[in-house]
């Protein structure tokens, strides 16, 4: 009599995805307030320390990918949401050593502190990082392909909604308290979201025993195969020079908000709200999109559109009652383009670049190497403004700044990745130029509304 192989069927899947979007909310709370976006790049400024000083601790977090290849066998074994769900846990405990930062700094001083906050995001990293390595080939296994994308979309909406509520909170709190300590308190509010997002987490299902999981004697062999397997390494040489361009243009946008264009603190937090609702009014939009045309033509499409955010930022007008109201335009468009390329991407990743019987040495390989571009991002970027901080020219309207030939770097890193997106292959015939033709010929409107019907 042979033994039924269990499965988790679809229906299972879906029936759970709640639990999964809300721990992400939770999570992107944790996020915002703690090691990323404005609140955490004001705060590492408000500590006295450099540009290049921030793009080295920016960089420490995405670097810490590169034990993925070194723990995925172990996070194999143990399981890979038992891992993730743990090193999940773990990560809030180290974090919360962040909320002795003002007592460290006031007796140690600025040098000592940036190593305090490198040594608490390192471990912080590592924790996170031994989390994703399972994370990530779990959600492929508990999110079904056929709706990916809609799935993805329905999460985007959710977390950016609580993301705008969120950072118009901390506005508040930064505009209207003083020093560090109105850092702490959004850190430690940070912390209790993400505790949270742990409890969420747990209600998930697990993978069933030997799904996603490689053979320990056959990691190495796998993760050899994806290296060798051209469309994924063409894959993260696209993705590599996208997230390039997007996170050392990204990661200082909070400081030259505040140097360059004179807006205040607390505004350049709010800022994130237009970039929220340019994600929130399209993501539904994007999701459809990519499982109705396929990723490569919504990759392109992001890709241009991210090329308008350098040269947004670079013609804003700068102190006078107009920059606010125009940066929270151009937060708008960075909200648009880049949920449409995180989409696209995430949408390739998981649909034509990884299988899923090999996902796990995929996976391994993917966070690595997200890991070394996503941490040279910031830390080139840091390098750029420290050693052209002595830049300044007039030239007509327009003023060089050290930022200048950040933005220059940013717009050739975007115009490779997207040459590059034409080379992946693709299982649905819809080219960048059918994709495009629907909204610049014929009628626009109609196109739109075809879309809107069928969400319907």
């Amino acid at each position: 009599m042979t033994t039924a192989t269990p499965t988790l069927t679809d229906t299972e899947k879906i029936k759970r995805l709640p639990w999964l979007i809300t721990g992400n909310v939770f999570n992107i709370l944790f996020v915002l307030l703690t090691f990323e976006g404005s609140v955490f790049v004001l705060y590492l400024d408000s500590l006295g320390l450099d540009t290049a000083q921030i793009g080295v601790l920016l960089s420490i977090i995405p670097f810490a990918n590169l034990v993925a290849p070194l723990v995925t066998p172990l996070t194999s074994r143990f399981g890979l949401k038992r891992s993730f769900v743990t090193f999940w846990g773990v990560r809030k405990l180290v974090m919360s050593l962040m909320l002795l930062t003002p007592a460290f700094l006031g007796r140690f001083g600025s040098g000592r502190t940036f190593y305090w906050v490198a040594a608490i995001l390192l471990f912080f990293s590592l924790a996170r990082s031994i989390a994703e390595t399972g994370g990530f080939p779990w959600r492929k296994i508990v999110v079904p392909d056929a709706i990916r994308g809609k799935y993805t979309a329905l999460n985007s909406m959710s977390t950016t909604v609580a993301s705008i509520v969120i950072v118009a909170g901390a506005g508040y709190v930064i505009d209207n308290g003083s020093g560090l300590n109105r850092f702490m308190i959004l850190i430690g509010i940070g912390i209790a979201a993400g505790i949270l997002s742990v409890i969420s987490y747990a209600q998930v299902p697990a993978e069933l025993p030997g799904q996603g999981r490689s053979a320990r004697q056959g990691h190495l062999a796998s993760m050899r195969a994806a290296l060798s397997d051209r469309n994924f390494v063409l894959f993260l040489l696209v993705l590599g020079l996208g997230t390039l361009g997007t996170s050392s243009l990204i990661s200082f946008i909070p400081l030259y908000m505040k140097s360059q264009i004179g807006i205040s603190e607390g505004v350049v937090v709010i800022l994130s709200i237009g970039t929220y609702l340019g994600a929130l009014l399209t993501s539904y939009l994007w999701g459809w999109t990519v499982d109705r045309y396929s990723s490569r033509p919504v990759m392109q499409t992001s890709l241009f559109m991210m090329m308008l955010l350098p040269v947004g930022l670079f013609i804003l007008p700068r102190g006078n009652a107009a920059s606010a109201p125009l940066a929270m335009v151009v937060a708008f468009v960075q909200g648009v383009s880049t949920l449409a390329w995180q989409i696209s991407w995430a949408h390739y990743l998981y649909v034509g670049a990884m299988p899923e019987e090999k996902s796990t040495a995929y996976s391994a390989v993917y966070y690595a190497w997200a890991g070394i571009v996503g941490g040279t991002g910031p830390l080139l970027a840091g390098q750029i403004l420290n050693m052209t901080a002595g830049l300044s020219r007039q030239i007509g309207p327009f003023r060089l700044d050290n930022y200048t030939p950040l933005f220059a770097f940013a717009i050739t890193m975007m115009l490779l990745s997207s040459y590059l997106v034409t080379r992946l292959r693709s299982n649905q015939p819809t080219s960048f130029r059918q994709f495009a033709g629907m909204f610049l010929t014929g009628s626009p409107v109609r196109a739109l509304g075809y879309i809107i019907r069928y969400n319907l």
